[in-house]
């Protein structure tokens, strides 16, 4: 069975909720003190391997759309690689702003 478009959108529908559940999760955790001892850590952590998550979920796009023959699941690749991004771009963000404090020189050397 083939995937058809309207069945690609509703799976990028729900991609776009599996990258958004962590970020809530997340969110909710900071505000209810579910972190941990060390919570700059815990984000830190969160985000990096949130963001390896999706980098392997992108990744593994093409040769699963080979294996099963579904061209149309192609599409969903770069839907997942943005996801990747703003994952990194948090992890970044939050090692950045929270363990270095925006030092400019602790972050150029």
């Amino acid at each position: 069975m083939r995937l058809t478009a309207k069945q690609v959108t509703w799976l990028k529908v729900s991609l776009h909720l599996a990258g958004l559940l962590p970020f809530l999760w997340l969110v909710w955790a900071i505000n209810h003190g579910g972190l941990g001892a060390d919570p700059v850590k815990d984000i830190q952590h969160f985000t990096g391997r949130t963001a390896l998550k999706f980098l392997l979920a992108t990744l593994l796009i093409t040769p699963l759309a080979r294996y099963a023959k579904q061209p149309l699941l192609i599409r969903t690749r770069r839907l997942l690689g943005l996801w990747c991004f703003a994952w990194a771009t948090l992890h970044l963000t939050s090692y950045a702003l929270l363990e270095l404090g925006v030092n400019n020189l602790a972050l150029l050397g």
